[in-house]
C-alpha cells in the first residue's frame, strides 16, 4: 500500500546506504579520514555517469558500474559490495575533473594530437600501421 516508500528504498535508499559508510570500522576511527574523499569520489563519479552516458570511450565503465549496482539493489545492500565499483567511480570522477579543469577542448585537442602524430610518423590517419599484425 506504500508503493512510493518501497520504490524510494529500493532505489535511492539502498544506493545511499551501500555507498555512505564504506570506511567505517568497528576498531576505531583511523579510516574516517577516507570518508570525505570517498564521498567526493562517489558524487563526482555519479555525476560523470550522468554527463558521459553518450561518450563511447567511457560507456563500458559506466555500464559496469550500473550493472553491478542494479544487481546489488536486488539483494542485500551491504557496503562491502560497493568496494568493487569504487575504482571505476574514481576513473569517472577523474574524467569529470579533467573536463571541468580543461574544458571540452581538451578532448578535441587530444584527438588532433593523435592524428598529427600519426601523420608525422607516416601512418595513415585511419589507424592503419605499417607494422605486421602479431596476433
Amino acid at each position: 500500500t506504500h508503493f512510493w516508500l518501497y520504490a524510494a528504498w529500493f532505489t535511492v535508499g539502498k544506493l545511499q546506504y551501500m555507498f555512505s559508510d564504506l570506511w567505517v570500522t568497528p576498531h576505531g576511527t583511523f579510516l574516517d579520514m577516507f570518508s570525505f574523499i570517498h564521498q567526493w569520489i562517489a558524487y563526482l563519479g555519479a555525476s560523470a555517469m550522468l554527463l558521459y552516458r553518450r561518450l563511447v570511450k567511457l560507456r563500458p565503465i559506466i555500464l559496469l558500474v550500473v550493472f553491478q549496482s542494479v544487481v546489488q539493489l536486488l539483494f542485500v545492500p551491504i557496503t562491502r559490495y560497493a568496494f568493487p565499483v569504487m575504482p571505476f567511480l574514481t576513473i569517472l570522477a577523474a574524467s569529470l575533473i579533467v573536463l571541468l579543469v580543461f574544458g571540452e577542448r581538451s578532448l578535441q585537442e587530444e584527438h588532433k594530437l593523435v592524428i598529427t602524430r600519426n601523420s608525422i610518423e607516416g601512418q595513415a590517419t585511419t589507424g592503419e600501421t605499417s607494422e605486421p599484425n602479431m596476433i
